[in-house]
């Protein structure tokens, strides 16, 4: 009776050993793919535009092609409007964010996207109109915008009030030395813009607005 239960014995040994051993394997495997996850693959937690917007603001242009349901979960299709300028039903827009107001680096909503971007310096302002915009054709990101209007634009916060913003020019000089590239007087605007293969980036003012924006050549056209 113990000849015969020696064996097994030693064979339930050698299948948690095996167990064991596949276990650690793969827990192994599954680190390493995740360590070398290639730099151009997000995951779906970078592909929803609050943790770009909050964390890597310079490279928004990773939500181009992107469906709506990746970038913005839980937002309806049906419930965005179409822009003015289109009119065309299959193409929609909308505020995702505003991002005022702040000045300096500090803001009142201590959940504010901007707090956490380490490229600005004092001294700058972010009016309370400035927004942060998705634009879609058929579902799919096809420009993504941060549209910064000072107050003498958008009227909402008067003059003697501290979070009154003049002018976002200062802002937008942070931004430029941040994205690089030379500064082109085009009319009455000065702008940055940079050409990819995929999207053209444009980094502009008027001297009292300023704009960043990252659209896929042939606009609406995917």
């Amino acid at each position: 009776m113990l000849r015969s239960s020696a064996p097994r014995t030693l064979l339930s040994l050698a299948i948690v050993t095996l167990c064991w051993t596949i276990a650690i394997v793969i827990g192994l495997s599954s680190r390493t793919l995740a360590d070398e996850r290639p730099a151009g693959i997000a995951t779906e937690e970078e592909l929803a535009f609050a943790g770009l917007l909050r964390s890597k603001p310079l490279e928004l242009h990773r939500l181009l092609g992107r469906h709506l349901t990746a970038v913005a979960p839980g937002v309806l299709w049906r419930d965005l409007p179409t822009p003015e300028e289109y009119k065309d039903p299959t193409i929609k827009y909308a505020v995702f964010a505003r991002l005022g107001p702040g000045k300096d680096g500090a803001f009142k909503d201590p959940g504010a996207f901007m707090r956490s971007w380490k490229f600005l310096k004092a001294p700058y302002c972010v009016s309370s109109y400035s927004m942060f915009i998705l634009y879609f054709n058929r579902g799919f990101v096809f420009k993504v915008e941060l549209r910064f209007v000072a107050d003498t634009f958008a009227g909402v916060v008067p003059a003697d009030n501290a979070a009154y913003c003049e002018s976002e020019k200062p802002l937008f000089d942070l931004v430029a030395a941040a994205v690089g590239g030379p500064i082109v007087k085009r009319e009455d605007e000065l702008e940055i813009r940079l050409e990819t293969e995929d999207y053209i980036q444009r980094l502009s003012t008027n001297g009292s607005d300023a704009n960043l924006s990252w659209e896929l050549r042939g606009g609406p056209t995917l």
